[in-house]
């Protein structure tokens, strides 16, 4: 039995004991007999390739499943980290704003505050030594 170029098997359909004449046609029936175990075997073995193939695939697709779910993983915490830290720095950002206001809200009043009792000091002061005044 013959597959491709490859022999895979033998069929004899001799006697030792004696000769024996076979029909054509029943050796048309061995022969596709034979055909057909040829193509059952050769279809065994290629079932056993491509599962094997198949199974090979299958620990690929896994991996890099597995390493694809662990890499999305570590992408979202990395996302929620710089979300969490954008708002950390939004909160911090108007903290520092408010303190600004208030600094200028202060500084304001604080002048305002200062302003008058010192224009009443330097007036006097002034008034105090530029004018003459007597030993009384």
């Amino acid at each position: 039995m013959v597959y491709g170029n490859h022999l895979v098997g033998f069929l004899g359909f001799d006697s030792v004991a004696g000769q024996k004449s076979w029909a054509d046609d029943v050796i048309a029936l061995v022969r596709v007999g034979g055909e057909i175990f040829v193509n059952a075997l050769e279809r065994a073995r290629n079932d056993r390739e491509l599962f094997k193939y198949r199974s090979h695939l299958e620990d690929l697709v896994n991996q890099r499943t597995q390493a694809l779910t662990v890499a999305n993983e570590m992408l979202m915490q990395e996302v929620a980290d710089r979300k969490e830290a954008e708002n950390e720095a939004k909160k911090a950002k108007e903290v520092a704003e408010e303190a600004s206001r208030t600094k200028s809200v202060f500084l304001t009043n604080m002048t305002h505050e200062l302003r008058t009792p010192l224009n009443g000091v330097i007036g006097i002061t002034d008034l105090m030594l530029n004018t003459q005044l007597a030993n009384q």
